[in-house]
């Protein structure tokens, strides 16, 4: 039997096979997998990390959060929940929403996210590098 972390990496792998990131590379490869491994590096906590690998998978696919809740359990439902950014909400609106809800499991990976987003800032535009630092302060104040 697959372990939370395995199952949540290969679904993610699999719903997320043909997308490419802003300047045309793998995106699991190169921002999802990489989301993940920030998160390993601050904690073992295998919902986090599940978390982690599906944080895009709502938002980016057609899997609904009823599917994640019946694969992977509450927890790692409720931080996706949290981390998915509901159509017509301002972004402003949105991070203000997860810092309230205290769903740590979200914000942790909320600010992994943001992390590896600003990790190559060349390859976002100027307003997007704004956006992003300016969610990273709120989310850490």
């Amino acid at each position: 039997m697959k372990t939370l972390v395995a199952r949540a990496m290969a679904f993610a792998k699999k719903e997320h096979k043909g997308h490419v990131d802003k300047v045309g590379k793998d995106y699991f490869t190169y921002h999802i997998a990489v989301v993940a491994d920030r998160v390993k590096a601050k904690t073992t906590d295998p919902v986090a990390v599940a978390t982690a690998y599906l944080h895009d998978v709502v938002e980016d696919t057609d899997v609904g959060l009823d599917v994640i809740r019946k694969e992977f359990g509450d927890a790692v439902a409720d931080a996706v929940g949290m981390l998915t950014r509901p159509t017509g909400v301002p972004y402003a609106e949105y991070i203000a929403g997860l810092k309230a809800s205290d769903n740590e499991t979200a914000l942790l990976v909320k600010l992994a996210d943001l992390a590896t987003n600003l990790s190559t800032p060349d390859s976002i535009p100027d307003t997007l590098v704004k956006r992003y630092k300016k969610a990273v302060a709120e989310l850490n104040g």
